[in-house]
Parts: structure tokens; C-alpha cells; sequence
């Protein structure tokens, strides 16, 4: 499976997911923000969602930034 989606998408989910955790970690947009690494994309172009999810925090990591954890309890 090839799943492909643009730089401009994930962001929007990240921000999305960023409203919706931030009343759980102050400073969570900044915190995302250093994580996020756009250098070299073309925000309109598809990457496949493993490059897009090195480079663009969601779901998921966005969790683990505010302490939330998923493990096996």
C-alpha cells in the first residue's frame, strides 16, 4: 500500500490535533513546532506517509508530548 498525502494536510491535521491536546500541555504548539521539519517540501506535493510522518508530528506523537501514554495496561 502506497499512501500519499501533502506537507499541507498533515499540517492542517496538526493543527487540528494541536487544538485539541493543547489544554493538556502549555506550550504544546511550540513544542510541535520544533519538531516539525518542512525543509525542502513542496507543501502541495504528495509524500508518502512515512516521509511526511518523520518529518510532520500527529496524532500520536502529539500524545506522547503531553504525557499521555498507550502502553500495555
Amino acid at each position: 500500500m502506497n499512501i500519499k498525502m501533502t506537507p499541507r494536510e498533515a499540517l492542517a491535521i496538526q493543527a487540528k490535533h494541536i487544538a485539541h491536546y493543547s489544554r493538556l500541555k502549555s506550550g504544546l504548539a511550540e513544542l510541535v513546532a520544533a519538531k516539525t521539519n518542512l525543509r525542502g517540501l513542496d507543501l502541495d506535493a504528495e509524500y508518502t506517509i512515512f516521509e511526511i510522518n518523520e518529518r510532520i508530528p500527529r496524532g500520536g506523537d502529539i500524545e506522547h508530548l503531553c504525557g499521555l501514554d498507550h502502553g500495555g495496561e
